[in-house]
């Protein structure tokens, strides 16, 4: 079910959290950093809600996404346009339009709407 070691770690640590709050007890260390924020908590990103980069969140790698990006090509400039595109570990962000882009800054994402 879960794939993603990072996603299965913070599952473990939201029960552990779940137990030692039912329980009424200290949740152990790996719980209360996650608590810190120092293992942040993404729930499962949702169609209609953007995910600002800045955060640092990125989609699974290669998947596709629907991206708001600002930026410009030889004959245009962008800003807050949306375009379909894929993040990759090695070469950022890769977006799909009519014209290559000279410079791009991708602003938001969020996953494409369901089928």
């Amino acid at each position: 079910m879960f794939d993603d070691p990072i996603e299965r770690k913070r599952k473990e640590l939201r029960n552990d959290h779940a137990r030692a709050l039912m329980a009424n007890t200290k949740p152990r260390e790996g719980a209360r950093k996650h608590m810190e924020h120092d293992l942040p908590y993404f729930s499962k990103p949702e169609w209609g809600k953007w995910i600002q980069c800045k955060t640092g969140r990125k989609p699974k790698e290669a998947s596709l996404v629907l991206v708001r990006f600002s930026g410009r090509s030889e004959n245009q400039i962008f800003k807050d346009a949306p375009a379909i595109a894929a993040w990759f570990a090695d070469d950022g962000w890769m977006l799909e339009t009519v014209e290559p882009l000279i410079t791009v800054t991708v602003d938001a994402w969020m996953p494409l709407p369901p089928m």
